[in-house]
C-alpha cells in the first residue's frame, strides 16, 4: 500500500471514527492496562468529548509504579489535556513526572501558527499540528508528530500495515499492525479494522512496554 494509497484508506477509517464519535453523546473512553514484561504497573486512560463549536477534548492520565523487593524502584505520572478541531490541535496541556524529573509543555494555536512552550524554550510549529494521538488512526499518515511530554516535534516513519491478530488473556480480534518510528522511540501499535486502537508496545531499554485493553 502506498502512502498516496494510504491516506486515502485512513481519511475513509477516521470518517468512520468521527461519525461514530459525533453520534455518541458521552464521548469515546480508552482504558488499558500497563504491562512492563508482562506484569501490570499501571493503567492509562484517554477520555474523549465534544465541547463548544464543534471542538473535541482529550483529557489522559497515566500512572506507572515498578516495584523491586516490594519498594517502589521507579515510577510515573502523567496528566494531559488536549483540544481538537478539524484534526488539528487548538491547545495541549501536559504535565510529567518521570520517577522525579518533572516536565511541562503547553501549547496554542495562534493566527496561522502553533506555538509551544517547553523547558526547552519556545516554538511555533505549523497552524494544523497532530499529537501522539494514538487513538486517532490519522496520525500513521503525518511526517511529524508532537511529543507531548517532552514539546519535540519529531519526524516520524510509519511500516506498511501487517495483518494478524490481536490477542490479550481478555481479547482476540483480527487487526493491522505497524511500526512506528521516531528518534529513538520504536513502538508497534495495533487497530481494528475499522480504525479504532487496540493496543500498542515499546522496547525500552530492553523491556517490553504493553498497552492492553481493561
Amino acid at each position: 500500500m502506498t502512502r498516496r494509497h494510504r491516506r486515502t484508506y485512513y481519511a475513509a477509517l477516521v470518517g468512520l471514527c468521527y461519525s461514530f464519535i459525533a453520534s455518541a453523546s458521552t464521548g469515546q473512553n480508552w482504558a488499558f492496562s500497563v504491562l512492563l514484561d508482562g506484569d501490570k504497573v499501571g493503567e492509562h486512560r484517554f477520555e474523549l468529548t465534544s465541547v463548544d463549536r464543534g471542538q473535541r477534548r482529550l483529557t489522559s492520565h497515566a500512572e506507572f509504579k515498578v516495584k523491586f523487593l516490594f519498594i517502589n524502584a521507579y515510577s510515573y505520572l502523567h496528566r494531559a489535556t488536549e483540544t481538537w478541531q478539524a484534526g488539528c490541535l487548538e491547545s495541549l496541556t501536559a504535565n510529567t513526572d518521570d520517577n522525579g524529573d518533572k516536565a511541562a509543555v503547553d501549547g496554542r494555536r495562534r493566527g496561522n501558527r502553533f506555538v509551544v512552550n517547553s523547558s526547552e524554550g519556545q516554538q511555533e510549529l505549523p497552524d494544523c499540528v497532530m499529537s501522539f494521538a494514538y487513538w486517532n488512526p490519522q496520525i500513521l499518515d503525518q511526517e511529524l508528530l508532537l511529543n507531548a511530554q517532552t514539546g519535540e516535534y519529531l519526524p516520524i516513519d510509519v511500516s506498511e500495515p501487517k495483518a494478524e491478530t490481536f490477542t490479550t488473556d481478555r481479547l482476540t480480534v483480527a487487526a493491522h499492525r505497524y511500526e512506528l518510528t521516531a528518534g529513538p522511540l520504536q513502538l508497534t501499535l495495533w487497530y481494528s479494522a475499522d480504525g479504532q486502537w487496540l493496543g500498542l508496545e515499546s522496547d525500552r531499554n530492553g523491556k517490553i512496554l504493553r498497552y492492553e485493553p481493561l
